[in-house]
């Protein structure tokens, strides 16, 4: 428990750290940080999900490690996979929330 605690206090201090930057920033540098702060977090709980969250998770996790360069070296190539990554990342929780309905777990 203390190593994960610890994990989650770096992602809590790279999301301050980050949103101090994001005013001295781009745009894209900003959403970058955003979503490597919650790439740390996918890492954190992988390997404890259900199957369909799993499978997810590593989908999400390889779409980060292919895409995270983007914000370097294409921008709008960056913001039209991070439209993307989003819409999965809704899409996923909708269908979280429909199971949990369905099974009485809301």
């Amino acid at each position: 428990m203390e190593k994960i605690n610890d994990e989650i206090l770096r992602v809590a201090t790279h999301l301050v750290m980050s949103s101090a930057l994001s005013l001295h920033e781009t745009p894209t540098h900003a959403a970058f940080r955003m979503v490597d702060a919650a790439n740390r977090l996918v890492l954190l709980i992988s390997g404890s999900m259900d199957g369909d969250d799993e499978g997810f998770l590593a989908t999400a996790r390889h779409a980060f490690d292919t895409h995270f360069g983007l914000a370097m070296t294409d921008q709008q190539a960056f913001a039209d996979w991070l439209d993307e990554h989003s819409r999965a990342f809704a899409e996923n929780t909708m269908r979280r929330t429909v199971a949990g309905y369905e099974t009485g777990r809301s």
